[in-house]
Parts: structure tokens; sequence; C-alpha cells
């Protein structure tokens, strides 16, 4: 007669399912930890700029966009701490661009996964003169998250992808720069010139290049012009008379244009879900970049669209070799005095100084709250009054 024995756990499987429950328990922590402090900070940005400061920005603009560059950058340095918090650094390699915090780029990115914003954005930590006075164009899925808010207030432009909305697009864009870029003290440009995910666009892409014979490039899809485009024949410095902007505002071209390369330790890109849940093994994302005097980027559309080609050719050929070795090869980097960054260099960001943020973010929104209630109730009082006075 035979019996049932109790399965027994072996260690490793115990270690497995500890494991697992530890990093459902982080998510679920991590998960309420960002929800609250996205709430807090995005509530407190949103009132300062849309109700305590806004007789600042319709009186004088010049100090109220200063003043909302420090707000947003410290806006971006959350995203930085979520990232820091779970584990994934930022490191840089190719032209150092430290130089050129202060003029006027456009920054030119290839496109992954939605977790390119957040590397990005602590990027952006490490260059304090830009990160606040930058003008992001992204997908217009972004609108619908937390900050897709502050991004309008701010007047960042979301670009619908599709050849429907393309050139109605291009006219908004054209616009939006006219009205926004100068008036809102903006420094750098963000484009996402593919247009959209590499897993999304790469069989189409390839298609097109079999096509027309153009590279089948892997890591990245061919670019599209149009914004680019548009970017160029307003703000490129070969426009020496200077183009006409809306309001009479100053027409402040581009200096740089920054080509980023954004590399994923083993091919495989963080996404928002990574961010927000930390459920992914510490990793390091290296960005490496290229330096190009805007003088010498075409304006011309046929060799605008050649020279663009030949960048993500370049940043193919990047990629292959940073899956294959590790790191991004020693290129030259850079068409300025700037120097080089050899060697990856970390982005160093103080702990103690994100977490001063959310301090702020807080006691701003207590602030805010309690001259609310106090407007309200003197309000209250003053209606009260008028009407006692009435009868």
């Amino acid at each position: 007669m035979s019996t049932d024995r109790p399965s027994r756990q072996t260690p490793q499987s115990k270690t497995v399912v500890g494991l697992s429950r530890y990093v459902f328990a982080r998510a679920v922590v991590r998960t309420v930890w960002v929800t609250v402090s996205t709430i807090y900070a995005v509530c407190a940005y949103l009132l300062w700029c849309g109700v305590f400061l806004l007789p600042l920005r319709l009186l004088c603009s010049d100090l109220y966009w200063p003043m909302e560059a420090v707000l947003f950058r410290f806006l971006q340095s959350l995203v930085a701490h979520w990232m820091q918090t779970a584990g994934y650094t930022v490191s840089e390699v190719g032209a150092d661009i430290n130089a050129c915090m202060g003029d006027e780029c456009l920054l030119l990115v290839n496109h992954q996964s939605t977790g390119d914003v957040p590397v990005l954005m602590y990027f952006l930590m490490g260059k304090p003169a830009a990160t606040g006075r930058v003008l992001w164009i992204i997908d217009s899925v972004f609108r619908f998250t937390h900050f897709g808010i502050c991004s309008m207030l701010r007047g960042d432009f979301f670009i619908s992808s599709g050849k429907k909305h393309r050139v109605s697009q291009l006219v908004q864009l054209k616009t939006h720069m006219e009205h926004v870029y100068s008036k809102h003290q903006r420094k750098w440009v963000i484009l996402f010139p593919e247009g959209g995910f590499l897993r999304k666009r790469r069989a189409n892409s390839q298609l097109y290049a079999n096509k027309h014979n153009y590279p089948a490039l892997e890591h990245v899809t061919l670019p599209r012009l149009g914004a680019m485009q548009t970017l160029m024949d307003l703000l490129s410095p070969q426009h020496r008379n200077g183009y006409h902007l809306a309001n009479g505002c100053k027409w402040r071209p581009f200096k740089w244009v920054i080509d980023i390369t954004i590399g994923y330790p083993d091919q495989k890109p963080l996404d928002a879900f990574n961010v927000t849940f930390g459920d992914r093994a510490p990793c390091e994302t290296t960005l490496h970049y290229r330096l190009y005097s805007a003088d010498t980027v075409p304006v011309e559309p046929e060799k605008l669209q050649a020279w663009l080609f030949e960048r993500y050719e370049e940043k193919n050929k990047l990629l292959e070799a940073f899956y294959k070795t590790g790191h991004f090869p020693q290129t030259s980097s850079s068409e300025s005095d700037n120097g080089v960054i050899s060697q990856p260099r970390s982005i160093q960001l103080s702990e103690w100084w994100l977490r001063s943020i959310h301090i702020f973010f807080l006691l701003s929104l207590v602030l805010q709250c309690y001259m609310i209630w106090g407007a309200w109730h003197w309000l209250g009082g003053l209606l009260a009054l008028s009407t006692s006075f009435l009868t």
C-alpha cells in the first residue's frame, strides 16, 4: 500500500519563490510611491504654473519662463530618481557636449521604447543649464500620461504619426515653433526622427529600404525627413538674414546638432513599466554623442535627407558594435574643439538633492492648499459682508 508523501521544496526552489515574492512586493511598493509622488509633484507644478504664477506669465513672461524652467527641471528629476532607486543608471561617451548647454541645439535621438524618455530625463539632469529649457517633440501617445498635462501647459509639441496626419502636423509644428520656441526661451529641441518605436517600424523601414536601394538597417529605422526639414527651414543658421517669427520674437538659430545614440545592455530596451516597477535587474544605459555645427547641416531637402540617412547608418553601425562588445567604438565624435569622452562616464546624481525635490513639491502643495483655503474663506466672508450690506 502506497502512501502520498508531502512534497519537499529544494533550497533552490525556495530561493526562487522567495525572490519572486520580493520582486512582487517591491513592485507594489514602488508603484504606490511612483503614483503618490506623481500626484503631489504634478499637482504642485500645475498650481504654480497654471494658477499662482499665471499673472506673472501674462504681465512679465521674461520672468515667468525661467521660473517655469526650474520647476520643470524639478519635475524631470523625479523620473531620474525613480530610475536611480531601481538601479537604472546612465553613462555618456563620445563628444563632450557640456560646453553646448547654454547654446541653441537640436538633439536627434534613436527611438526604441517608452524607456527612451525617462533615460533622456536622467541625461538632462546632468545638463542643468539646459534641463528646464528643453522643447520636446514627442509622439502624441505621451499626451495622455501624467507628464503630458505639464508638457501641454509649457508648450511641448505632440506629433501624430500616419500619412493622413503628416502634412497637417508639419504645418502645426511650424506654427508652434514660431510662437513657442523663442517666446518660451527654449534652448534645446529634442526630436525622434524615426517617428515611432523600433519594433513597430523596423519591418516597414526595411521594405522601403530594399525598394529604394537604401541599406536595410537592423538596430534603427530610416528616419523621416518632415519634422527635421521644418526645424531646419526655421532655425538653420544658414538663413543669415533671419526668419520672421511671430509676436516679434527674436530669431535664435541652432548652433549645434547633437546626435544621440541610446544603447541598452543586452539589446533589451527599458520601458515605462520597468521604471515604475523596478522589476528588471539593475543596468546601465549608455548614450553616445556626436556633435555637428549647425552651419554644416544642409537645408536643401535632398541633401538634408542624405545627411540624415547617413547619420542613421552610422547609428546602426555604432549599435551593432555596442551589442557585440558592450561598448561603443571610439570614433571621431565631434566637429568642435569641445573634446571627447573616450571612456563611458557615469552621470552622477545626488540622492540627497533628489530627495529634497520631493520635499519641495510636498511643501509647495501644502502651501498652495493653505492659500486656496484662505482665499476661499476670504471670498466667503466678502460675499457674506456684501450680502448683509445689501439687505
